[in-house]
């Protein structure tokens, strides 16, 4: 899935094999993972917001490493139970998670998130809530 640019909110839902770069000048960016992930083999994700929130929505018993910057903001990182909320100028957070969970089945998804926002908020979690706008 390729989004590049442009202003306004929108929902990105790749399909699995995907090469996933997500891109939005002004505006909130949602971004459903839940699906787009192969087990056992990584998916890389590109993302950034110049202004405005981007939400990404992973699956529950997924592998996330994460690799995130907001320039002014908040960034909340909701992947496991001791989760902080950074706010705040240039937050950043390069961290793996694991599910709480270890899943049944060897193989499990595996995301690598790159995100960053100029001015706004970046969200992450397993969680289908967090794709919705929450005003």
């Amino acid at each position: 899935a390729r989004l590049q640019g442009g202003l306004g909110d929108t929902r990105v839902t790749p399909q699995p094999g995907e090469r996933i770069v997500a891109r939005r000048a002004i505006g909130d960016l949602a971004l459903d993972l839940r699906r787009a992930a192969n087990a056992g083999r990584p998916v890389t994700v590109e993302a950034s917001v110049g202004i405005g929130t981007l939400r990404i929505g992973v699956p529950e018993g997924a592998r996330v490493e994460v690799e995130a910057r907001v320039g002014k903001g908040s960034l909340e990182p909701l992947l496991d139970s001791d989760f902080e909320t950074l706010q705040g100028f240039e937050q950043r957070i390069s961290r793996t998670y694991l599910p709480e969970r270890r899943p049944r089945a060897t193989g499990a998804p595996w995301i690598r998130v790159r995100a960053d926002v100029g001015l706004g908020t970046i969200t992450i979690g397993r969680d289908p809530s967090v794709l919705e706008d929450p005003s």
